[in-house]
């Protein structure tokens, strides 16, 4: 695991397409700003077993046969939950 120590306004730089900026600093917390693509899923770690299929694509993330011209669920993003 890479520890950094990032203050208040600072950001952390993942590849070409994610940001992580530190937006504030309060006691027991700290508020976080990502950027990163659309099609990526970015969920808090408590979070991610709670999470239901999108009712649109039935978790799968792309369309149905019906719809082939389509690469990704409108619903979801493409992520297969909602």
């Amino acid at each position: 695991m890479l520890c950094l120590m990032r203050r208040s306004g600072e950001s952390i730089k993942i590849g070409d397409d994610i940001t992580i900026i530190v937006n504030r600093i309060d006691e027991n917390q700290v508020s976080l700003g990502i950027t990163a693509p659309r099609n990526m899923a970015i969920l808090r770690d408590d979070c991610k077993d709670k999470r239901a299929p999108c009712s649109q694509c039935g978790g799968a993330g792309g369309f149905p046969e019906s719809a082939p011209h389509m690469q990704k669920c409108l619903h979801c993003g493409g992520s297969g939950v909602r």
